[in-house]
């Protein structure tokens, strides 16, 4: 989910990033996002991902399409923020696939790296999840709706 106003910590960690890894300074400064819908959701899945332990994301794909979102791709990078919009670190798209719903396997759902990382609470939490995003404007939510698995790496912290 995209921020609406920029904190001056996303340029500022950006510009770190780029004074240590120069092989990126013509890289154009990349979006700002935090996970989830919630405060809780936002903070604790940016504390998993600099922890090590979160190395994925899903998005249904009828919400990339609804709201007109650039899909990931590989190489990409992105600025996670917390809930109140602050850089916390930056990733690196490394894998992007398009996974039927019924079809996401235990492997992944541990890359996911929230609650018990199992599938079981994987699949619960996320038809939560995208039960609300869809039915916000009105898209039915189905056992084989297409999930954009988007893996990615940590490369800079504060």
């Amino acid at each position: 989910m995209m921020t609406e106003q920029i904190h001056s910590s996303v340029p500022a960690i950006w510009f770190s990033f780029i004074a240590e890894n120069i092989e990126h300074s013509h890289t154009a400064m990349p979006d700002s996002w935090h996970f989830g819908i919630t405060k809780k959701d936002a903070d604790t899945c940016v504390m998993l991902v600099k922890a090590g332990i979160k190395t994925a994301s899903s998005v249904a794909l009828a919400s990339y399409l609804h709201y007109e979102s650039p899909i990931p791709t590989e190489g990409d990078f992105a600025i996670i923020t917390n809930w109140e919009g602050e850089a916390q670190c930056i990733i690196q798209t490394t894998a992007v696939e398009f996974v039927p719903f019924n079809e996401i396997t235990e492997e992944y759902a541990v890359k996911e790296g929230e609650g018990d990382q199992s599938l079981a609470y994987w699949k619960k939490m996320h038809w939560e999840f995208f039960s609300k995003d869809l039915r916000s404007f009105s898209e039915p939510i189905t056992e084989d709706m297409m999930v954009v698995c988007e893996e990615f790496e940590m490369v800079y912290d504060l």
